[in-house]
């Protein structure tokens, strides 16, 4: 099982980073590598068995199902469905806590997976830890706060 790790330190209020963060549905409103984002079947985009169509820049779509959310420790989880990814047991974790003076915020983001075929685990280790930092530098952009990479794993 490969993990992909990357924490970073946003210089934003915790609560106002989880506020845009468990938003499910609205993922393309900063991250900067997805067109657009649309909830399946008109469920709520904070609810449990969510699922989310993404549409990256290039055309590739891709299918997440919302695993669990918990507002009171701030995380999120979820994993692909029917994306033509050729993963197994993809499972992506993101997080919030307070940093600091408790006007910042320590945003962790977690993907594990397996590669269904040795020759391509290099490249979507690549592509992912990619999408991840790319995320982590859209958050901060559209909160309008600046970012400090703590650790990439």
């Amino acid at each position: 099982m490969t993990t992909i790790n990357h924490t970073a330190l946003i210089s934003v209020d915790p609560e106002a980073v989880w506020h845009l963060l468990r938003q499910f549905g609205v993922i393309d409103a900063w991250h900067p590598q997805i067109d657009s984002c649309v909830i399946e079947g008109g469920k709520y985009s904070g609810d449990g068995g969510s699922i989310r169509t993404l549409h990256l820049l290039g055309s590739k779509v891709v299918h997440e199902r919302l695993l669990a959310i918990d507002n009171d420790r701030m995380t999120m989880t979820y994993g692909l469905t029917d994306s033509g990814i050729p993963l197994d047991h993809f499972c992506a974790t993101v997080g919030v806590s307070p940093a600091g003076d408790g006007v910042q915020s320590t945003v962790s983001w977690t993907a594990r997976f397996e590669a269904r075929d040795s020759t391509v685990a290099a490249e979507y280790e690549s592509l992912i830890g990619e999408f991840i930092l790319n995320g982590l530098d859209g958050l901060a952009d559209h909160l309008g706060a600046p970012m400090e990479l703590e650790t990439c794993v």
